[in-house]
């Protein structure tokens, strides 16, 4: 398995070398719009992200992360942009995906805690107002995203 593995890194030449971090930004239909799934912490609203274990690739560690954070896995997200990415900061890549399931707050595997005091469904205006600093240039991508292929 793990040279299968190999071998599609090699085929798709993905640069795993590079980053150190993935996460999805996760967005619903509502019925007022397009909603931006936002995790709540005490610094503003975060997305599910997180570190890269040994050896993922990117979107690896972007769906276990939201699986960990969130919990939404694999099958609960659509990939219906296809599976343009954004990097941050030279090393956080992330991706975009919708859901109709409904996260739940997960709890850390290593530290056993929770990471996030809740989620709700925002707004773009409202999550890029909101969001941590960092993310911003990342919500203003995936909502580009969005808007030219709608």
């Amino acid at each position: 398995m793990e040279y299968l593995r190999q071998f599609i890194r090699e085929v798709i030449k993905e640069d795993s070398s590079s980053f150190t971090g993935a996460g999805i930004i996760v967005v619903k239909q509502g019925k007022d719009g397009l909603r931006f799934l936002g995790l709540k912490t005490q610094k503003g609203l975060d997305i599910p992200k997180g570190g890269t274990d040994p050896g993922e690739t990117p979107m690896e560690t972007a769906l276990r992360e939201t699986f960990e954070e969130a919990s939404l896995s694999n099958a609960d997200l659509k990939f219906q942009w296809g599976k343009p990415s954004v990097k941050l900061n030279g090393r956080l890549i992330l991706f975009l995906a919708s859901t109709n399931s409904t996260p739940a707050i997960g709890i850390n595997p290593k530290t056993k805690e929770k990471e996030h005091d809740g989620f709700e469904w925002f707004s773009f205006e409202d999550i890029e107002k909101s969001c941590l600093p960092y993310l911003k240039p990342a919500i203003r991508w995936a909502n580009s995203v969005i808007l030219n292929k709608e």
